[in-house]
């Protein structure tokens, strides 16, 4: 696999096995360029976990963007309730294709974890969310490794790909 990041006006050929999240962050489009042996379904999951900061409300993907990630080739799947913070019901999730899964299989089987806060110690798992991502797995997050080298320094270790949105620049 490999992974290329790139703006979205440029003049790259677009390779027909290729399969893309988009990242927005105010004003610029990314795309994450994901490059497979074969056509058609990726069998590449990509995780979404409940964000356990308290007071955090959001969700890093919502029913439609799943659903739109499903018709690309991807597997996605939600940790139960997920998205109720953010009014986003697992039914909803469902329907659009998603499947809803607990902590345990949600962590073991991802390829891709999105997620909007830092890693944190997971109240029910014991440990860092850091410690249940499998080796390989990308993580895309607010990372923040500037203030937090820690984590930088764990997901290194553990040989975890990170893309940190707060280190894409911006305009504002």
């Amino acid at each position: 696999m490999i992974f290329h990041l790139w703006r979205k006006n440029s003049d790259q050929l677009i390779n027909k096995n290729a399969y893309f999240l988009e990242l927005v962050n105010k004003g610029f489009n990314f795309h994450l360029l994901i490059i497979f042996n074969s056509q058609g379904d990726t069998g590449m999951v990509i995780a979404v976990p409940k964000e356990i900061l308290p007071g955090e409300n959001r969700v890093a993907c919502v029913p439609d963007v799943a659903s739109k990630l499903i018709k690309s080739g991807f597997q996605v799947q939600v940790e139960k309730d997920a998205g109720l913070n953010a009014g986003f019901t697992n039914d909803m999730y469902e329907k659009a294709g998603a499947k809803v899964v607990g902590l345990n299989d949600l962590y073991s089987t991802a390829h891709i974890i999105i997620k909007v806060q830092r890693p944190l110690d997971h109240p029910e798992a014991g440990k860092n969310e850091v410690e249940l991502l499998k080796e390989g797995t990308l993580l895309i997050t607010f990372l923040y490794p500037l203030n937090y080298p820690e984590l930088a320094t764990k997901c290194a270790d553990k040989k975890i790909n990170v893309i940190s949105m707060d280190m894409i620049p911006r305009t504002t």
